[in-house]
């Protein structure tokens, strides 16, 4: 990397999770939508990115706003060929994308053919490193659980850069947690951000945890939207501009039509009184909001909660109750997570990941397995 500033503007989507049980698609899309309502903003943009997790699960044709998904994809495709930005996709979690970002490659080919329309598209679902030659920058792409272990993820990384004769990258686009996110003794598969963090020039987009953060030069805009309660925090999306005169603007844009997840104490409240609060709470909610009762008698609360269905019936209801012993279950689930990982197999990780696993077995001819496993894919 040269020391000669490179000015752009990014504008960076996080777990937006399109087909996600609780928060609807069709609300996400609309929301979508009135940001690219703006054009003058979508106009000043050089680079769109998604930094993993597009999609929230496997969806299927028959799913219920899959039309509404393409039209959004469509919608933004046309925006990138109008004012010339390109768009970069990056593979989030195996179990949340399924790889199927591809849909948007299909609408992309689908308008060049039927109506000329070429935009400079990528997906990315491979550990590697790209230069884009528009804006003379290099960008690294780091899947989620590419790795077993998250210290392999990052020396091949390095391997890559020292390939290409790197000491650093421009930009890296990340799915993953890392350690000062969450506590790592608790995840192994935490990445360290003083090592990333070293290997990029400008900045790292990282999705994954739905949290807005930001550690020296890791950029985490948090989901796009609301997806579950304990998310009661603002959420959006950001733009990175390098401006010419070497300043830095750094903005996350609010997104103000987020779904609602509010959770309400009525503990020690009588059930009249607790009624009363709930209904005062979910007079000042739109429709489709998530309501949370929190409260200490499971009894009580649903006495009254077939009367707030009835009253308030677009609206979704769930009982947390408190318990004593509930820390002392937070810490068991704790000690059992640490025990147990899991990560996602597919045609494209499963030899990889066995490979890994053998490395721990020598009394095993790794070499005859990986043969035998070659030969029947």
């Amino acid at each position: 990397c040269s020391d000669k500033i490179i000015p752009i503007k990014i504008a960076s989507f996080h777990d937006v999770h399109l087909g996600h049980h609780r928060t609807i698609a069709t609300d996400v899309v609309a929301r979508f939508h009135k940001v690219l309502d703006d054009e003058a903003e979508v106009s000043s943009w050089d680079m769109l990115v998604f930094p993993g997790d597009l999609f929230d699960r496997l969806l299927y044709l028959t799913f219920q706003y899959l039309q509404d998904v393409l039209v959004l994809f469509t919608r933004i495709l046309k925006l990138a060929h109008k004012h010339n930005f390109i768009i970069r996709i990056l593979e989030g979690t195996p179990g949340h994308d399924y790889k199927q970002s591809n849909l948007v490659k299909i609408v992309a080919a689908i308008l060049d053919i039927a109506m000329g329309l070429k935009v400079d598209l990528k997906y990315v679902s491979e550990l590697s490193i790209e230069y884009i030659d528009k804006y003379g920058i290099t960008m690294l792409y780091v899947p989620d659980e590419w790795d077993t272990d998250v210290v392999s993820t990052y020396e091949q990384a390095r391997e890559l850069m020292k390939q290409r004769n790197l000491t650093q990258v421009d930009y890296c686009l990340l799915h993953g947690a890392f350690n000062y996110q969450i506590d790592s003794s608790l995840n192994p598969k935490a990445h360290s951000e003083e090592l990333w963090s070293n290997l990029v020039r400008y900045y790292i987009f990282a999705g994954h945890v739905h949290f807005k953060s930001q550690y020296k030069n890791i950029l985490v805009a948090g989901s796009f939207d609301r997806l579950a309660h304990g998310e009661e925090q603002p959420k959006g999306w950001l733009t990175c501009e390098i401006k010419d005169t070497g300043e830095h603007e750094i903005i996350f844009h609010e997104n103000k039509f987020a779904t609602i997840y509010k959770t309400l104490d009525v503990r020690g409240k009588s059930l009249e009184e607790a009624l009363t609060f709930i209904e005062d709470e979910c007079n000042k909610v739109p429709d489709y909001s998530h309501i949370r009762l929190f409260s200490d008698s499971r009894d009580t609360i649903t006495e009254g909660l077939k009367t707030l269905k009835q009253k308030f019936s677009f609206i979704f209801f769930t009982i947390k109750i408190d318990k004593k012993e509930e820390v002392k279950r937070q810490k068991t689930i704790k000690l059992i997570s640490d025990k147990f990982q899991t990560i996602s197999l597919d045609k494209d990780n499963i030899v990889r990941v066995i490979a890994d696993r053998l490395k721990e077995m020598p009394e095993i001819n790794s070499e005859y397995v990986l043969q035998q496993l070659h030969k029947h894919m």
